[in-house]
Formats: C-alpha cells, sequence, structure tokens
C-alpha cells in the first residue's frame, strides 16, 4: 500500500530511507537525533513529519520547500526559538 507508514530503528535511518520517494509519513520521534537529517528534505512528497522529543536545536530553511507538509510535530526538542520560515509551510494544519 502506497504511503504507509514506516518506523526504522536509528542506525538504519539513512540506508532504508535514501531510495524511498513516495513516503508520505515519517515518524523519527524519540531517535535520539541532534539535527534533522538532510535526506529528509529530498522526501517530496512527505504529508507528515514527527520529529518529537529528540535533541533538536534547529529547523532547517529547506523545511520551507517541503509543501505537501501538512503536520510537523517538533515538541520535545531543544528549540530556543520558534523558526519563522515554518510560516511559509502553507498547507501545514497540525503544527506542534
Amino acid at each position: 500500500k502506497r504511503g504507509d507508514f514506516i518506523d526504522i530503528p536509528t542506525p538504519k535511518i539513512k540506508e532504508t530511507i535514501s531510495n524511498i520517494s513516495n513516503l508520505e509519513v515519517l515518524s523519527l520521534n524519540s531517535a535520539q537525533i541532534t539535527e534533522i537529517p538532510p535526506f529528509v528534505r529530498c522526501l517530496t512528497r512527505l504529508r507528515k513529519l514527527g520529529l518529537c522529543d529528540n535533541e533538536i536545536s534547529d529547523i532547517p530553511r529547506q523545511l520551507r520547500h517541503m509543501i505537501r507538509l501538512h503536520e510537523l510535530d517538533i515538541g520535545g526538542n531543544n528549540l530556543q526559538t520558534f523558526p519563522d520560515h515554518i510560516t511559509s509551510l502553507f498547507n501545514i494544519r497540525h503544527l506542534n
């Protein structure tokens, strides 16, 4: 089934996802990451992205190009300020 939810253990993330171009939902919740992996911005069909409960301190500007993104969960990270460029994600319906 296209667009199924996939939950990947942290050590296997990059090698598993690098060839998945039709992925629509990605959960990296509690994955003990300190930054959003660069390959995430290449997932142009992504509609839901879970990044909660990590050690992320910055949201890269490249995420503003993810125009299909409807849900973004960045709660429980080390963000000091809310990134202005998140507001350019005009399709966001749920932001935590």
